[in-house]
């Protein structure tokens, strides 16, 4: 009856469909790109180890470099892989959660190669840093400065202890916690105190 009287054929019901998952990451992709960031690192600390490492010899030895100057290169150049190299590799990490042993595996190990490189631009600003307070002694800034240091440390090491060991959530609480610590330490340490100290170590040298 009611084809009779509605000639227009019902339409058939149209169900929403789901919006199409967005395709799988590449590991092979990802491989590459993380090989050609470790490879960059690579190439630099290889290139700029004299630099990196040479301590007071390099500032002697380069025209209109002091020790100041060389602290502060080291320190901002760490800061800056740091803040390049671990958010990097949380995201590789988490976008390859369900990828295939063999591309997990790949990834795992250039991932270490990257913290190593990261660890090595680090020890290089330690480095500098106490050649610093060494030569001229310590002051607030330089404090500060090498308790930013300390805390990037703890913050490479525990990425290594968790991520890279298959402990990702653990990592974050960690991290803001050394943070915490570094301040707690330091507030504990009197530091107008411990600046005087240090001060009269090197007036005496």
């Amino acid at each position: 009856l009611r084809a009779w009287f509605d000639p227009e054929p019902l339409a058939p019901e149209v169900r929403p469909t789901a919006p199409d998952a967005p395709p799988p990451i590449d590991p092979l992709a990802l491989s590459i790109a993380v090989g050609a960031m470790t490879l960059l690192f690579t190439i630099y600390v290889l290139l700029q180890f004299r630099y990196l490492f040479g301590g007071a010899e390099v500032v002697r030895s380069v025209t209109g470099l002091t020790v100041a100057e060389y602290a502060r290169h080291g320190f901002f150049r760490v800061v800056q892989a740091t803040a390049l190299v671990v958010p990097i590799l949380l995201l590789v990490d988490d976008l390859t959660r369900t990828a295939a042993t063999v591309a997990r595996r790949r990834l795992l190990v250039l991932s270490h190669a990257q913290f190593l490189l990261t660890l090595l631009v680090l020890l290089s600003a330690m480095a500098r840093m106490w050649l610093y307070v060494d030569n001229f002694g310590l002051t607030q800034d330089r404090l500060l400065s090498s308790t930013i240091l300390v805390w990037l440390a703890l913050v490479l090491l525990w990425f290594r202890a968790t991520v890279l060991a298959a402990h990702r959530e653990r990592f974050a609480f960690g991290a803001v916690l050394a943070g915490f610590g570094c301040v707690a330490v330091l507030n504990g340490l009197v530091p107008d105190a411990l600046i005087m100290r240090l001060s009269r170590s090197v007036m005496k040298k």
